[in-house]
């Protein structure tokens, strides 16, 4: 279960904005909410950054502020959209490709697509996890040079993603999601907040649910558990001693 965190909404569709600030509220988070125009200078006090702009480029400066957020190892949500957008598709690639230690991808310049959709189960971070029934893509966008446990939707038709993410591994720092469409964030019904909770999940802490490899050496063990393996090794002394 993630801890309560410092997010960033930023965009142009205020009532997506409205929405996912009402769920991860409700969920414990803190939240600012602001227009694109005005973002904070100083994004270091955020653990994660939602960006649900998809309108128009983002412009160098900021491109360059989120590519240093997650840098630092902060949590990313990106918009990328069908044709309407390729502005701003590009500035979603331009982030994403500058923060990959190797490889790049394409985002957007591929058109429409309908069709079914497949949910990949082997999703990095559990990504997958209530998308089937919270995030049922409708003409999303497509992005191409996607690979392995990086692709969680990807299209029946072309193969390509049309979400995806990308943690420490992959980044150096810090962890992107990556989703192909905005209005499936206004008016947000259960179903849809869990995914938002899921999603929030995997950019703060980097995994969805329970992390099965979880570093278990790393969790401090309780005093009795010590005083009982100090007791194991007296036994095992004395037995040494009377052989």
């Amino acid at each position: 279960m993630a801890s309560a965190a410092s997010v960033l909404i930023f965009g142009d569709r205020s009532s997506a904005q409205d929405a996912v600030q009402a769920v991860l509220e409700a969920g414990g988070d803190t939240v600012v909410n602001v227009s694109r125009s005005a973002v904070p200078v100083d994004l270091s006090v955020f653990d994660t950054i939602w960006s649900l702009s998809f309108s128009s480029s983002y412009g160098a400066a900021l491109e360059d502020d989120l590519i240093d957020f997650v840098g630092a190892g902060g949590g990313l949500y990106l918009t990328f959209e069908r044709p309407c957008c390729e502005a701003a598709n590009d500035s979603v690639q331009r982030i994403i490709n500058e923060s990959l230690l190797a490889g790049s991808v394409t985002v957007g310049g591929f058109g429409d697509v309908a069709g079914t959709f497949s949910y990949n189960a082997s999703a990095i971070g559990n990504m997958d996890a209530g998308l089937a029934a919270g995030w049922p893509p409708s003409a999303p966008g497509q992005m191409s040079g996607v690979s392995g446990d990086n692709v969680v939707v990807s299209s029946d038709v072309t193969g390509r993603a049309v979400a995806a993410g990308w943690n420490e591994a992959d980044l150096g720092s810090g962890r992107i999601a990556a989703f192909g469409d905005v209005d499936w964030l206004s008016g947000i019904d259960a179903n849809e907040a869990q995914v938002v909770l899921n999603t929030q999940e995997f950019l703060f802490d980097g995994y969805v649910g329970e992390d099965p490899d979880a570093d278990l050496s790393a969790v401090p063990l309780p005093a009795a558990g010590w005083l009982l393996i100090a007791g194991l090794g007296g036994m095992g002394a004395l037995r040494r001693r009377k052989k």
